[in-house]
């Protein structure tokens, strides 16, 4: 028996074959872009990325040697969220997607939150509904369909409309959280009839089977089971082994964020309600331009460590580790607030615009790098004292993501927060999926299992020396976000 999971993130697309003992068989993964047509705009479009490269990495996947087509029992798809593609009657995209860190909307978010007493952030979708429907009436008035990246994608192959609670409340208001229904008056809002959203369903069911035509484009038996599934972060828990009240899954991927469990994650699936009291997972330090930010660093300030990199077969982000490891802790007084794009606090202001201060002449490339990993260890340092304000202790945090690869991050943000932060290799939202598949066909009855799944941890443990000097910085870096938010 094998299993297929997918996600499709930000700048990628990929893929896990996975046998019914959690051995990864193969993987694949594509890259893509998004686009910015203008200031604020960030966009992608579902049919040429979303739907297109799964179908590839599918065929990769089933190429492989150790492929069984005849034992795939299911596959699972999870994908950045929330995002908003808007489709035709005839199941046809009709502009590109706007994704969750598109900022257009802005004044009718004002007006939003104003009108319902919310105070939601640019992430949410009937905002942007409402700015498609003055912008672009003769499309929005074609609209028949409105999906994110991981239930277009089960659209595509199983015809079935439907969408799970989490990522459902995720769109900013539409969800009744206490009834698990849509809330007709934000849709009348927005500009759209409830009759036209997604069967609402958990995570953990059968969404649909692959149609025939989705078989004949991807290489999948028709009839194979697709599991509703999630956005990447509730998978991201998942794969990282944060199951239990009181884990963190720290994400060092495009975006940093941290998903705090209030709750058992089987309490949730067993009872979604409990979304009313933040279940499956809070969602803390969430800053929109974090491992994106590194890679501006490379970009524009690293092109001979990437042309070194490229001659000795390594990267240049090790190379740039191995320069930062040799600076003190605190950079020697350099500090800087992340927010390139903003983040997602929608109770207490935060700046707009990244901000670097304390620069003098004898700062070097490598003193500002390490002042960019050092400054996310600050952001999830303030968010885990406010948790621990409001009652809820974070008893065990795991890194995951591309950044989390780092051994030096790991260990700055370590220091930082003052507790052991643990990283399993080799884990993303793709092995949560596969896993997933066999939970919700039976294959096994808890979601303890991923454990057994998931390589031995490596732990990072706080140097109390290095600590100490944090805590000095930290309280600095939280006058200077006073100081600059909005």
């Amino acid at each position: 028996m094998q299993f297929i999971g997918i996600d499709v993130g930000t700048l990628s697309t990929k893929g896990c074959l996975v046998a019914v003992d959690g051995r990864v068989l193969c993987r694949a993964a594509i890259s893509h872009e998004t686009q910015s047509p203008r200031p604020g705009w960030v966009e992608q479009d579902p049919e040429a990325v979303w739907w297109a490269e799964t179908c590839e990495i599918i065929r990769r996947l089933l190429e492989h040697p150790d492929a069984d087509t005849s034992s795939i029992a299911g596959l699972g798809v999870s994908g950045m969220f929330p995002a908003l593609a808007l489709v035709d009657e005839g199941g046809q995209p009709l502009r590109p997607a706007l994704l969750y860190s598109d900022n257009r909307a802005a004044r009718e978010l004002a007006a939003f939150n104003e009108r319902f007493g919310l105070i939601l952030t640019g992430d949410a979708l009937p905002p942007k509904l409402a700015w498609l429907r003055a912008n672009e009436p003769d499309i929005f008035s074609q609209a028949r369909y409105f999906l994110s990246s991981h239930n277009y994608v089960g659209f595509r192959l199983t015809g079935a409309y439907y969408l799970d609670y989490k990522v459902a409340d995720s769109m900013g208001g539409l969800l009744d959280r206490t009834t698990l229904k849509w809330r007709e008056d934000v849709a009348d809002w927005a500009g759209i009839d409830v009759a036209h959203l997604p069967r609402l369903c958990s995570e953990s069911e059968i969404a649909g089977e692959v149609t025939q035509s989705a078989a004949e484009e991807t290489g999948l038996k028709a009839g194979t089971p697709l599991v509703v599934g999630s956005g990447d972060s509730p998978l991201t828990i998942i794969s990282a082994g944060a199951i239990e009240r009181g884990d963190a899954l720290l994400s060092l991927g495009t975006s940093g964020w941290m998903g705090v469990l209030p709750y058992r994650l089987a309490e949730y699936y067993e009872n979604p309600t409990l979304l009313h009291q933040g279940a499956p997972y809070l969602l803390e330090a969430y800053v929109l331009a974090v491992g994106s930010a590194l890679r501006w660093f490379r970009d524009q300030f690293a092109v001979g460590e990437q042309a070194v990199a490229r001659r000795l077969g390594t990267s240049a982000y090790k190379m740039l580790d191995d320069e930062a490891a040799k600076v003190p802790p605190g950079s020697d007084g350099l500090i800087v607030l992340p927010y390139f794009l903003g983040g997602r606090e929608p109770e207490i202001p935060l700046p707009e615009t990244a901000t670097m201060t304390g620069l003098t002449l004898s700062h070097t490339a490598a003193h500002v790098y390490r002042a960019l990993l050092e400054s996310y260890g600050y952001v999830v340092r303030w968010s885990l004292e406010r948790l621990e304000e409001r009652g809820i202790p974070v008893k065990r945090i795991v890194a995951t993501g591309g950044g989390a690869s780092s051994k030096l991050w790991r260990q700055i943000l370590s220091d930082i927060i003052g507790q052991p932060l643990h990283y399993h290799a080799d884990t993303d939202p793709c092995l949560a999926n596969a896993y997933l598949v066999g939970y919700a066909l039976g294959s096994w009855d808890s979601l303890e299992g991923i454990r057994d799944w998931l390589p031995p941890s490596v732990v990072a443990e706080p140097s109390e020396n290095a600590h100490l000097i944090y805590d000095k910085v930290y309280h600095r870096f939280l006058a200077l976000q006073l100081m600059h938010s909005k």
